[in-house]
């Protein structure tokens, strides 16, 4: 296995704007207040991170709460819907639950144990050596 590096990127969370600008970028032929009130939603249950911005909207397509028409070229969902069926502490708490069942033991048991601790004290350096040790898909699963 060749030598893989490791670099910090620290990102902050996004703020209310730009979620809708990039939910605009993305919807452009909706309309901006109904794009406005998506993205309203998707900031209050993922605070902004942009991670869990991309992870709830991926959720909410993968529920059919978020739908392409490919008949019209546009997206469509039901706002009181996603309302109604999301909560933040669900879904992170879901995903990330589900990210670590998906990992081999002795990764899924690291990362466990790291979570115990405030993410200041966790250097990436820690990591490196358990990294290293995985191969291919190993990598690509730890890596999403």
């Amino acid at each position: 296995a060749g030598k893989r590096s490791i670099t910090n990127i620290f990102i902050e969370d996004l703020n209310i704007e730009t979620v809708q600008t990039k939910l605009i970028s993305g919807l452009s032929r909706l309309d901006e207040m109904r794009v406005a009130e998506l993205a309203e939603v998707v900031h209050q249950r993922t605070g902004g991170n942009p991670f869990f911005v991309q992870q709830f909207l991926a959720m909410l397509q993968k529920n059919n709460m978020l739908t392409y028409n490919l008949i019209r070229y546009e997206w469509s969902w039901d706002i009181e819907e996603i309302r109604s069926e999301t909560e933040i502490a669900d879904n992170v708490v879901e995903f990330v639950a589900l990210k670590i069942q998906g990992l081999p033991p002795h990764i899924a048991t690291v990362l466990k144990l790291m979570a115990c601790f405030p993410s200041n004290l966790v250097e990436v350096d820690l990591l490196d050596p358990i990294l290293r040790g995985l191969d291919e898909e190993e990598f690509r699963i730890v890596s999403e």
